[in-house]
């Protein structure tokens, strides 16, 4: 008979979600990406149920299981990826939120768009760092 190593040893993983030895985020930047990411995770079945409900109700509890799905895996996958997601999603709700094109000034909307999307950008690259870092150790 041959052993069956753990399946950690089997599939190494590094993701944001449960980084390996430790229950939860190692760093601020982790953190603030684990929760900005678990509103979309609720988020994303909803949209996918409102904008597929039109045609099917079938298909739309497809596409909100689907979406979920999606949200759950691109936590547990990409740190990358999912920081880019956050940058561009919250981006464009703090655009919309200031006022967007309709207001007065939208200079000021794009100002804000733009801090909150560095914000997680600079989040995410600062979690892939000390990932990156803790990996050649």
């Amino acid at each position: 008979m041959f052993p069956i190593p753990p399946p950690d040893r089997l599939f190494p993983r590094r993701t944001l979600w449960s980084p390996p030895g430790r229950k939860g985020p190692r760093t601020l930047s982790e953190g603030l990406l684990v929760l900005a990411w678990l509103p979309m995770i609720v988020a994303a079945p909803i949209g996918a149920y409102v904008g597929v409900n039109q045609w099917s109700s079938v298909l739309a509890v497809i596409a909100a299981i689907a979406a979920f799905c999606l949200a759950v895996g691109l936590m547990d996958g990409s740190l990358v990826v999912a920081g880019g997601i956050e940058a561009v999603a919250y981006g464009f709700v703090a655009f919309v939120e200031t006022g967007g094109l309709d207001s007065a000034s939208p200079a000021i909307s794009w100002i804000v768009a733009v801090a909150v999307a560095t914000l997680f950008l600079v989040a995410t690259w600062d979690a892939y760092r000390k990932t990156r870092l803790e990996g050649r150790r």
